[in-house]
């Protein structure tokens, strides 16, 4: 899943005044009863990178969006009916203008779901012109459920332009086909006499393109159409069953012998020349070679809704519509269509048929014309064919015209040039990885590329190095929230060997401590909640070393800091003294919760937060009450006070003294 801020009609955007936290919790039922897992916390420096990429649970098709404000929202990611129902999203990675040095950009652009998307999409892609490299659509709802929640249901994002797959609508002609005017000559009379009686069935497969040639041409080069001759196949199985028993085996005539026996050695009969029982032709070849060109078994006309058009035109054309008539099939011939390439970008996308083939279209040459079969994925032939098409030089769209080449060759100039500047920006940044320009793209490949160059730029140097460590851009496509957390807190990753593995399906912040030798700083059965609290806090701590020498495990209790508690809790004499000390003082639970802290360490078991920092609240009574007693002993006597004045006497003995003088 791909988060991120856009303007509407412009590039992606920063942070909006919004609150940038946001925690997303995944769920394989629609209530969160089921499976549910922390999948990752997006906060402001996450944002800073532009687009946030996390990797969701194999199953997990609710999502629940929790905000720091406390707003949520629920994420939905099931196909469901309602064509007519949200808004459709386009997403173009557009090539800076002139000779700017700087990475592309991607600009978003929203139609309603009732428009024609195919129809606005194409001129989006007309404003964009020769800056356009890429481009991806997907369609949204955005609805209200209970208690005023929004709700929010996504469908697949795909590729739009180059089209990564291909639409064909195939079907095979009745006989006769419509229109059709048979203009073959037969090189023998026995063979003329045949075609005049109607006995030979000309076999007609229509193929209808929906996209411009020089825009499906990378998809159409990996798909090819087969012609299995099975009379052809049963002859070579039976010579070789006759071979391995020693017995007299059947030579066929070839071309060469007809011509040699007529003594025409220019002489080109409609058959198929090849002595092979599978003739293997590329559909792009097909789709772009001039209509008189000789094939093997096969001529080609093609049509537009506007009529019949020539090689040239063809190529930028729209819904054009090839006719092969393969006039070398005979009853009981098969005609397969088979995509090489069974990743991203494969031919076409089909339902699967429970037993059938998955990269195989088998059309079978029946009595009345030509008809859909199933071929079965463990059938030999389909192996057969497959390991021909592989092989056969003929596959691979090698000899197409110059003119579509040169159309093709400009569309994959413009992602070549999207490689070489972001390929530019990361060497900027010290990274060597690079993308290569001719690996197949995913449909948010543009997107997921700038996203992990700004993750780079936000990293600090020891992020960087250890990005490349881990294996640079393929590790973060694998495992992008585990990349992101690791290459934005190195601190954790300083250790890890090269490369993150392969993952669990776990939630995010077990898999992080997992890899991080962190497990034991997290309770063994947290709820969501605290998952996601425990993992803010790991991300937080500045120094995990100072977390295990305290054996701390991060409960989501109290809001204490990790380190400061360690830190109270690192004198193990200090806290002898406070054990023995509330032992004095008659708490004697008190001294049995240090003693028990201090024997659970020592033997290498971990305690709760919220105990370590109860705690630490009584090692820092204990220290109060130390210093207090060590004050008051070290303080000096206080001095002693003057004495008071002795009592003048009094009476008339006292007069007297006074009288004389005795008073002085």
């Amino acid at each position: 899943m791909l988060f991120g801020f856009f303007e509407s009609g412009g590039e992606i955007a920063g942070p909006k005044a919004a609150s940038p936290d946001l925690t997303i919790i995944s769920s394989n039922s629609p209530d969160f009863s089921g499976e549910t897992f922390f999948v990752d916390r997006l906060d402001a420096t996450r944002w800073r990178a532009g687009a946030c990429l996390v990797d969701v649970a194999s199953g997990h098709k609710h999502l629940l969006l929790l905000a720091s404000d406390g707003s949520e929202a629920k994420l939905s990611l099931e196909e469901t009916e309602g064509d007519d129902l949200g808004e459709w999203r386009l997403a173009l990675t557009v090539l800076p203008e002139g000779a700017i040095n700087e990475p592309p950009v991607v600009r978003k652009v929203t139609c309603s779901a009732r428009s024609d998307f195919q129809r606005f999409a194409r001129d989006q892609f007309s404003l964009a012109g020769a800056r356009l490299a890429w481009a991806c659509g997907y369609r949204r709802l955005l609805a209200r459920g209970e208690g005023g929640t929004q709700f929010l249901r996504i469908w697949p994002a795909s590729q739009l332009f180059p089209p990564m797959r291909v639409r064909l609508a195939v079907e095979g002609a009745d006989y006769p086909p419509d229109g059709f005017e048979d203009r073959r000559e037969a090189p023998f009379a026995i063979m003329e006499q045949w075609l005049r009686e109607g006995g030979a069935p000309r076999p007609l497969l229509r193929i209808r393109l929906f996209e411009p040639l020089e825009e499906i041409a990378h998809v159409l080069g990996r798909i090819s159409l087969a012609l299995v001759m099975h009379q052809r196949r049963r002859m070579r199985d039976w010579t070789r069953e006759q071979q391995d028993a020693g017995e007299p085996v059947i030579a066929p005539l070839s071309i060469e012998d007809i011509r040699q026996a007529t003594g025409q050695l220019e002489e080109c009969p409609d058959a198929v020349w090849t002595h092979e029982p599978i003739v293997v032709y590329n559909l792009l070849k097909l789709a772009t070679a001039p209509e008189d060109v000789p094939l093997d078994g096969l001529t080609i006309r093609r049509s537009t809704p506007n009529g019949t058009i020539n090689a040239g035109s063809a190529a930028a054309s729209i819904g054009t519509t090839l006719e092969l008539d393969f006039y070398g099939a005979a009853l009981g011939d098969d005609i397969t269509l088979i995509s090489l390439n069974g990743e991203a970008g494969e031919a076409w996308t089909l339902s699967r048929i429970a037993g059938n083939a998955p990269n195989i279209r088998l059309f079978r040459v029946e009595a009345e014309g030509v008809r859909p079969r199933k071929l079965a994925e463990d059938d030999p032939l389909a192996a057969e064919i497959l390991r021909t098409a592989s092989h056969d030089e003929n596959a691979l769209a090698a000899s197409t015209s110059r003119a579509m080449l040169e159309r093709a060759a400009g569309l994959q100039a413009r992602r070549e040039k999207a490689a070489h500047l972001l390929n530019a920006a990361l060497a900027r940044l010290d990274d060597a990885s690079g993308f290569d320009s001719f690996t197949p793209w995913e449909p948010l490949s543009p997107l997921l590329l700038l996203n992990f160059l700004a993750l780079l730029r936000e990293a600090e140097p020891a992020g960087r190095a250890l990005a490349a460590r881990l294996g640079g851009y393929r590790s973060y496509r694998l495992t992008p929230s585990l990349f992101a957390a690791l290459v934005l807190h190195p601190r954790w990753g300083g250790d890890l060997a090269d490369g993150l593995g392969s993952q669990a399906h776990a939630p995010l912040t077990y898999r992080f401590a997992r890899l991080c030798d962190a497990e034991n700083l997290l309770p063994p059965r947290a709820s969501v909640a605290e998952q996601a609290h425990a993992f803010s806090r790991l991300l937080e701590t500045s120094d995990p070393q100072r977390l295990r020498a305290a054996r701390l495990t991060l409960d989501n209790q109290g809001n204490a800091d990790p380190l400061t508690v360690a830190d109270e809790l690192a004198d193990l004499r200090a806290l002898e003294e406070a054990a023995a000390f509330y032992e004095r003082q008659g708490d004697a639970q008190s001294a049995q919760d240090f003693r028990g802290y201090i024997r659970a360490r020592n033997a290498g078991d971990f305690v709760s937060l919220t105990k370590a920092t109860a705690l630490a609240a009584l090692l820092a009574h204990f220290r109060d009450a130390k210093a207090e007693s060590a004050r008051i002993k070290t303080q000096e006597p206080p001095a002693p006070e003057p004495e008071p004045p002795k009592p003048k006497p009094k009476g008339l003995l006292a007069a007297m003294r006074g009288l004389f003088g005795g008073g002085r």
